[in-house]
């Protein structure tokens, strides 16, 4: 009996589709904002990473006029906020060099390499390869405003969970809500597994 009345409540209810839409954008904006505010960072301060060769040896080695190149802390400090203060106040620690890895789904190996004729150190990084298979763990909360040929509006909330990547092709499970305004209000939804293909 209560579902008859909120079936003839909807039947009766006519809004705006330009309302709607806005809506729907309203809500994306705000998401859109949450997710950037949320900062997907693990790491927000510096720590020691983990070594790959943990097998070490000691060598003197002369260095070109016994010196080698260390870096201004203050600039380092403007260039790259948050170093702890244990390297910025101490002067028996150096900053030899510094760099920038840019963002990749796998590892990267980083190598501090020290010329001993020059003094000189440089940071080498390579990106290691993904293997053909690995899990996905990507995840997405979405919404969607369309607008049919019809000239009816519609809009869809849909959730991406990650499960596995095989290769560039990553399967997910799907589901999908959508509310579908005109002469008659359609609702549905879907779920199901999907296939992405990264370039």
């Amino acid at each position: 009996m209560e579902m008859e009345k909120i079936k003839q409540l909807l039947r009766g209810f006519r809004p705006n589709p330009y309302f709607v839409l806005c809506w729907v954008f309203i809500l994306l904006l705000a998401s859109s904002i949450w997710a950037w505010r949320k900062n997907p960072v693990t790491n927000e301060v510096f720590t020691e990473v983990p070594k790959i060769v943990t097998k070490v040896k000691y060598v003197r080695v002369p260095v070109a006029g016994g010196k080698i190149q260390a870096l201004e802390k203050e600039e380092v400090v403007k260039q790259i906020p948050g170093l702890p203060e244990t390297i910025i106040n101490d002067d028996k620690i150096q900053i030899t060099s510094t760099g920038k890895i840019a963002p990749y789904e796998g590892q990267t190996h980083v190598v501090n390499v020290l010329d001993v004729e020059t003094g000189v150190s440089n940071i080498l990084a390579k990106q290691v390869p993904l293997g053909f298979f690995g899990l996905d763990r990507n995840r997405a909360v979405g919404f969607r405003a369309l607008m049919h040929t019809s000239g009816n509006p519609q809009a869809d909330i849909f959730v991406e969970w990650g499960l596995i990547r095989l290769g560039r092709v990553n399967i997910e499970l799907y589901g999908e809500g959508n509310i579908r305004l005109g002469d008659n209000i359609i609702t549905e939804g879907k779920a199901g597994i999907q296939g992405k293909i990264k370039f």
